[in-house]
C-alpha cells in the first residue's frame, strides 16, 4: 500500500511539472516563431525534450558509453554530457530510440519547426530546425562542437537501423 502510495505521488508530481512546463511553452509560442531574441540565458540541466510538431515530450537523461556503445535510455531521450549545455554555444546533443513515445515519427519534424528543452531550474531553450539529413552510423561529425548554439537530434532510422535520422536547430530564444 505505501509503495502504491509512494508511486501515485511521483506520478502526480512529474505530471503536474510536464502540465506546467508546457503551460509556460504554450504561453510563449505565439509571436516569436521567427525572431531571434536576446534575453539572460538560463542555467540548468535539461531535463525534457519538446516536440510540439509530434505532440512529444521525452524525459532527458544522462548519456553515457559503456564497453565503446552509447547507452541508450528506455524510456526517454539521452543528452550526451560531453555537449554543450543549451542554450550555450555549441552543439547540444540529444539521442534516443526511434519508438513511437520517444523519437518515433522524428522525420515528420522538417524545416521551420521548433523544439523545447526544459531545464531543471523551470527555464526552457527553443530551438528552430534549420536542417534535416539522413547519416551512416559511422558519421560521428554529428556530434561535434559547433561555434554556434544548436541542437542535434537523431536516432535510429532506414532498414535494420542502417542509418540515422538527425535533426540540427539553431537557437532562437530562451525563458528569463
Amino acid at each position: 500500500m505505501i509503495r502504491l502510495f509512494g508511486l501515485a505521488v511521483v506520478l502526480l508530481t512529474w505530471g503536474f511539472l510536464t502540465f506546467q512546463s508546457i503551460s509556460i511553452i504554450n504561453q510563449n509560442i505565439n509571436g516569436s516563431k521567427n525572431k531571434v531574441e536576446t534575453v539572460q540565458k538560463p542555467s540548468g540541466r535539461p531535463q525534457r525534450l519538446y516536440i510540439p510538431k509530434l505532440s512529444r515530450i521525452a524525459a532527458i537523461s544522462e548519456g553515457q558509453i559503456v564497453d565503446s556503445r552509447f547507452v541508450v535510455s528506455e524510456t526517454g531521450v539521452s543528452f550526451w554530457p560531453s555537449s554543450a549545455i543549451p542554450p550555450n554555444i555549441g552543439n547540444s546533443v540529444i539521442y534516443g530510440h526511434n519508438r513511437a513515445n520517444i523519437l518515433g515519427g522524428l522525420p515528420k519534424v522538417g524545416r521551420g519547426d521548433l523544439l523545447y528543452v526544459v531545464l531543471d531550474n523551470g527555464q526552457y531553450v527553443v530551438y528552430q530546425i534549420s536542417e534535416t539529413k539522413r547519416v551512416r552510423p559511422s558519421q560521428v561529425e554529428i556530434l561535434n562542437p559547433s561555434d554556434d548554439a544548436r541542437l542535434t537530434v537523431y536516432t535510429c532510422d532506414g532498414f535494420k537501423d542502417r542509418e540515422r535520422f538527425v535533426i540540427i536547430g539553431r537557437l532562437l530564444k530562451t525563458s528569463g
